[in-house]
């Protein structure tokens, strides 16, 4: 297809660590010297593209965690998308960083905003500490409620925030109490809530092959799905996709470019252009 190139995507494929429910690529724990090597062979391949880009719409940064990269990594990435594509990063429309608690202190929150980033994608999971470390999850609730203070003071107006439901272990209500407090801050416009899925060779799947946890039934996680929809809805976060949620005009602009169709590139090697 023939069609100018909207978004641009960009892998960073790090964690500190693998959580228990976790398939996709990425190796934990990097050492220093394996971080920067792969910022210059990301540099590399960008700078090796010769595509053209007018009007793009929306650059993301996943991963894995990409706020496992130090500040002067993800300031060398957004340089080389700059001088390689002709364009101001402070001009995109939609530019987003993941980034999860754990990982990042005031000063790197400080350099995105510095950089231009004007959309955040903060992993959450669930603000229950016994969920979490079920989880394999590195963090604290409290982290979750620092960082987006910090955000909030730093002036982040757009944070989209990830929580996952019917964890095995997971009370019944807790996800909706994470949402009522979440919504405390004016910042968050945008949820991801994914209810869970159990992938092949991850610590959750031996974990319930050796009955060390129990799933909970289709019928009995249809139920949280509809609960949360509705408090979404009454709090003025309207559904626009399966497992995504927004206040109106926050709607991820990244997710709709993949979801129309419409062309973007990607870089980093668990990623593909459209």
């Amino acid at each position: 297809m023939n069609q100018d190139i909207k978004g641009i995507y960009i892998h960073i494929p790090f964690c500190i660590s693998k959580c228990n429910y976790c398939s996709f690529y990425s190796v934990a724990n990097p050492s220093k010297f394996i971080k920067n090597n792969y910022t210059t062979c990301l540099v590399n391949e960008i700078r090796a593209s010769n595509e053209k880009i007018n009007d793009l719409i929306s650059i993301y940064i996943g991963g894995g965690t990409p706020s496992v990269l130090e500040s002067k990594d993800i300031t060398e990435i957004i340089k080389a998308l700059e001088t390689t594509f002709k364009f101001n990063f402070k001009n995109i429309p939609e530019s987003t960083i993941e980034i999860n608690p754990g990982t990042v202190d005031y000063e790197f929150l400080k350099t995105l905003k510095d950089l231009g980033f004007n959309r955040i994608s903060l992993g959450v999971q669930s603000l229950n500490d016994y969920t979490l470390n079920v989880m394999g999850r590195v963090h604290t609730a409290q982290d979750s409620l620092e960082i987006l203070t910090n955000l909030e003071s730093l002036g982040f107006n757009n944070i989209s925030v990830d929580l996952m439901f019917n964890y095995p272990s997971q009370e019944l209500f807790s996800t909706e109490q994470d949402i009522l407090t979440l919504l405390k801050f004016k910042s968050v416009k945008h949820f991801s809530i994914y209810s869970l899925t159990v992938e092949d060779k991850t610590k959750l799947a031996y974990q319930l092959k050796h009955n060390m946890l129990k799933m909970n039934n289709d019928q009995l996680e249809r139920y949280q799905y509809y609960r949360i929809r509705d408090i979404l809805k009454l709090n003025g976060i309207e559904q626009y996709e399966i497992s995504n949620f927004a206040r109106p005009g926050y709607e991820s602009k990244h997710n709709t470019l993949y979801w129309d169709r419409k062309n973007y590139l990607s870089f980093g090697p668990a990623s593909s252009s459209f």
